[in-house]
């Protein structure tokens, strides 16, 4: 009996693993289409390359880390109380000032690797490659 449940909770289990894996492959191809779009726009050399991926990879990871620290789920904060999304609202105000510090930080030190030129792409080429991914995603024609 303690078999057959183990066995079932495993078969159960199963489709959400696989789920999980495809939905990390996807993650997984969007930033290497993520690193060539960016790589071959900004035109990066081989040297400049290797010294923005570790600096950008790490700005995404902080900004990531600052994101799920703050819970905007809209269900959530209709169930607030008014005080309550007060104290939501300044600590949306506080992520944003810490959004620009860490953006002054990444900035100065891609100051030591790359030509000003290239670190003022960086942010309207990761839009650009944003709404190439949504165009695909809708199933539309990238480049239009």
């Amino acid at each position: 009996m303690k078999r057959t449940l183990i066995l079932l909770a495993s078969l159960l289990l199963i489709p959400l693993f696989l789920n999980a894996q495809a939905g990390e492959r996807l993650k997984e191809k969007v930033e290497a289409q993520r690193v060539a779009f960016l790589t071959r726009q900004m035109d990066l050399t081989p040297e400049e390359s290797a010294a923005f991926w570790p600096l950008y990879n790490a700005h995404r990871s902080k900004l990531e880390s600052l994101r799920k620290g703050l819970n905007l789920d809209e269900q959530r904060i209709r169930n607030m109380s008014d005080g309550e999304v007060d104290k939501l609202l300044d600590k949306v105000i506080e992520m944003e000032e810490r959004k620009i510090d860490l953006r002054k930080a990444f900035i100065s030190e891609l100051r030591n690797v790359l030509p000003a030129r290239k670190i003022i792409m960086i942010e309207p080429l990761e839009r650009a490659f944003n709404r190439e991914i949504l165009k695909r995603i809708r199933g539309e024609k990238p480049g239009k």
